[in-house]
């Protein structure tokens, strides 16, 4: 049997699951942004683990990702629709569950291992030991043996950005498959823009607030740590080439995204464009010091210098106050938006 849920949008975007949340809400007529979708879901959240003395963590290691599920739930909460989950499909039940799923013409959103995606060669031949990506499922194949896929964040070695649409081998796929989810959106009501206004000004608070957990650095304090983290490592340090990648990898992945998302937020709520050109501004030259800062990190782990690994933690630092004040001075000017139902920079 084949079945292909037609006409699935694929628009290309900045971070896998948002990417997908957003194309899976276009696919049922609703144009909720990514940046949306990001904020709507609190995607700002870090964690960081604390050191313990003799525990020797890489920063992957270190680092704790977002649960899927986790983003899912409080994004459906968001906008008051149910969603489903399950697991693994090793055992057949859960494969007749997807197809079922697909056959109601629900497309889902899979997390899955990166090493099956041959298309992605950034996550197929990286030596960083990547966290799940998630993809789209929107069809099936028995006879053909193909599952269909789109994924709208495809990144290379440049950080190009491009997307893919087609098929991968079913039992390849379906042994890669570690969570999935879908969105019930027959009876989803229009997503109130004042609702993901106040969920750019929560997610920026939160972001400064929450400090600390039991084993966790949180937010902004996780974030510093990260870059921090990199002056107990010497060059003798067998794992000192693979810590300066993971770190570029991290930051990466996880903050250079945020500038470009407050950058599409601004110009889309914002009631004053002359300041609000200046604060998008002001987050564009720190992103390219971002990118900046991320090849500086990769040429330390690929020469092994100290040297510029300590030019770099002193820059990432610099960085890192210039970005909590534009993130500071963000929360403010949403403020006044849910407050006014206007946007003043």
């Amino acid at each position: 049997m084949k079945y292909i849920i037609n006409g699935l949008p694929v628009t290309t975007g900045r971070s896998c699951f948002t990417a997908c949340l957003h194309n899976i809400m276009a696919n049922y007529g609703y144009m909720v942004s990514e940046p949306d979708c990001f904020f709507l879901a609190d995607g700002l959240r870090y964690r960081f683990r604390k050191r313990c003395f003799g525990e020797a963590l890489s920063p992957m290691n270190r680092f704790q990702f977002q649960p899927f599920p986790q983003l899912m739930g409080r994004f459906a909460n968001a906008i008051g629709v149910r969603f489903g989950c399950g697991g693994s499909v090793e055992k057949g039940t859960d494969w007749e569950r997807i197809r079922n799923i697909l056959m109601h013409d629900t497309p889902i959103l899979v997390s899955i291992n990166s090493d099956v995606l041959d298309y992605f060669p950034r996550l197929a031949q990286t030596e960083i030991q990547e966290p799940p990506h998630c993809i789209i499922l929107y069809g099936f194949d028995d006879i053909k043996k193909y599952a269909y896929i789109a994924d709208p964040y495809v990144v290379d070695y440049q950080g190009n950005r491009s997307k893919f649409k087609g098929g991968l081998p079913l039992e390849q796929f379906k042994k890669s498959i570690l969570e999935y989810f879908w969105l019930e959106l027959f009876e989803c009501t229009e997503i109130k823009t004042q609702n993901a206004v106040r969920a750019i000004k929560a997610g920026l608070d939160s972001f400064f607030s929450e400090k600390e957990s039991e084993d966790f650095l949180c937010g902004a304090c996780a974030v510093r740590e990260t870059i921090w983290a990199l002056s107990n490592i010497g060059e003798e340090n067998v794992r000192f080439a693979k810590s300066c990648a993971e770190t570029a990898f991290l930051i990466r992945v996880n903050l250079s995204f945020i500038n470009h998302y407050l950058i599409e937020e601004i110009d889309r709520y914002t009631t004053e464009p002359e300041a609000s050109r200046q604060m998008m501004a002001q987050l564009t030259r720190i992103q390219a010091q971002w990118d900046a800062f991320y090849m500086k990190l990769l040429k330390a782990a690929y020469l092994k210098s100290r040297t510029l690994l300590d030019r770099c933690i002193q820059s990432g630092d610099l960085l890192l106050d210039r970005q909590f004040q534009l993130f500071s001075e963000l929360s403010q000017a949403f403020g006044r938006y849910t407050a006014e139902n206007r946007l003043k920079i």
